[in-house]
């Protein structure tokens, strides 16, 4: 193949997704998740307009006493800032550098794939993994995921190649990637697996020196990673995050239908799409059929699927049916699969097949996930999507609000953009409303459109605002 096919072939997939997703790049958070959503656009804009710097990412809640919201490095948030203080501040930005991250993990996953298999095969897979339903959905929201994930991929890239070489710039380059990865989601320095067999089983002629520098050099690079996360994780109290299944609190029959529905629903439906899953059945097939020779010959990639699924079961109860994005570190071996499954039947007489599916794992992929853009029943309250701008031009910029039913407590003030203190679900009260406003709180907003004020004497209620919300300023009596 031509080098201008080749370009043509990996570009036409790209492209279609692009257009396939217009309609998305112009709208507001919203969808599936919305409440992570949120939350990244709101440090987003944080940076944009209020503290630009990278160790200051910053929410619009109070309710934890500060405004610092210390989670995951915020290297993509602020990448995207910087774009909004060049082009202006815009969702927009936010969408096209996700997709700008998309492209980099498809060109990362098609130079993986020629390190094992085929040119023509690595165009094939590549095409298959840019229309993922998961990724679909998250190559173009407001989440960090898919830049860890490209990250992760060209970690492997130069990883594979350090094994092949024993080239210690390779494994430099590969220590930086996953650095960067293990930074924006700690649990991609799993990933680190994949260096050790190639490490202990390295090159025995090189010096000594030259061996013990390439065992320290990837636990150099993860330094800042060790420094970022133990700074961070003593205030993650509360998160379910950090115990796992050693927190559990869900029966074991539970789990189990976690368990099943991820293994019979999200792998063959989300992540690899269902008319592309024919090819992972026969990749699967190869893996058993040559289990002991793959797995001698690629022992790296087995020991890493094992640390991936190990971290999947400890996280089985947080992951539940519902957050699938837990389970993007599986991607490249869902998809390394799909190659290996591709390969050989693009060998032999299906490869007819191959092509029709090519032309319908867009069309599956759209099916399966555009309704998770749902501008009508958006996963919040549509009048702070809606009425976004009149209800802000009723509230001061420098106002502290109180937000009435908001769990999530992202959502509403990321579509007031001002700070405030979020309830949850009836915990509107007396004393509540007491507590906010001897922290400086002034506005109400609520979705309760039956609130009567008169329900707290102790108070005084000017209503400013009427339609999918009330506003009220509120004072003591």
């Amino acid at each position: 193949m031509t080098k201008y096919r080749r370009i043509v072939f990996f570009i036409s997939p790209v492209l279609l997704s692009f257009l396939l997703h217009l309609p998305i790049f112009k709208l507001d958070v919203l969808g599936i998740h919305v409440w992570r959503q949120s939350q990244t656009q709101t440090v987003i804009y944080n940076f944009t307009f209020s503290d630009n710097n990278i160790l200051h990412p910053q929410r619009f809640d109070l309710s934890s006493g500060s405004t610092a919201l210390l989670y995951e490095f915020p290297l993509y948030q602020w990448l995207v800032a910087q774009m909004n203080h060049i082009l202006g501040y815009s969702v927009l930005n936010t969408r096209l550098f996700t997709f700008l991250c998309f492209a980099l993990l498809l060109i990362g996953f098609y130079k993986w794939i020629l390190l094992y298999l085929k040119e023509q095969t690595a165009l094939l897979s590549t095409y298959f993994l840019c229309f993922s339903p998961l990724l679909y959905y998250y190559c173009v929201n407001p989440l960090p995921d898919i830049l860890a994930l490209a990250f992760t991929q060209w970690f492997l890239v130069f990883a594979g190649r350090f094994q092949i070489s024993q080239k210690t710039q390779q494994l430099l380059l590969a220590s930086v990637f996953l650095m960067l990865a293990a930074l924006i989601k700690l649990p991609f320095v799993l990933f680190l697996v994949f260096l050790v067999p190639g490490i202990v089983s390295r090159d025995t002629t090189k010096k000594m020196a030259n061996r013990i520098a390439e065992v320290v050099l990837p636990f150099i690079f993860l330094v800042p990673v060790a420094v970022w996360y133990v700074y961070v994780i003593p205030g993650w109290k509360g998160n379910g995050i950090t115990t796992g299944i050693l927190g559990n609190q869900k029966s074991s029959e539970e789990l189990l239908t976690y368990f099943w529905h991820h293994l019979v629903s999200t792998f063959p439906e989300l992540i690899s799409n269902y008319a592309a899953f024919p090819f992972i059945l026969f990749g699967i097939y190869i893996g058993i059929k040559n289990g002991k020779t793959l797995f001698r010959k690629h022992l790296p990639l087995s020991l890493t699927f094992l640390a991936v699924s190990l971290y999947f079961i400890f996280e089985l109860n947080m992951i539940e049916k519902s957050h699938d994005y837990y389970l993007l570190p599986f991607v490249p071996f869902v998809f390394l699969l799909l190659s290996l499954g591709l390969n050989r039947i693009i060998e032999g007489k299906y490869r007819a097949l191959v092509f029709v599916l090519l032309i319908v794992v867009p069309i599956t992929a759209y099916l399966r996930i555009q309704h998770r853009w749902d501008e009508v029943d958006p996963g919040f309250n549509p009048a702070y999507l809606y009425e976004q701008k009149a209800i802000q031009s009723h509230i001061p910029e420098n106002a502290v609000c109180i937000i009435d039913s908001d769990d999530s407590k992202f959502i509403a003030l990321y579509y007031l953009k001002r700070k405030g203190y979020s309830l949850c679900k009836d915990e509107l009260s007396t004393q509540t409303l007491k507590e906010c406003l001897s922290r400086g709180a002034s506005v109400l907003v609520t979705e309760n459109l039956n609130l009567v004020p008169g329900n707290f004497p102790e108070f005084r209620f000017e209503q400013v605002y009427s339609g999918g919300l009330k506003i009220y300023n509120i004072q003591p009596q």
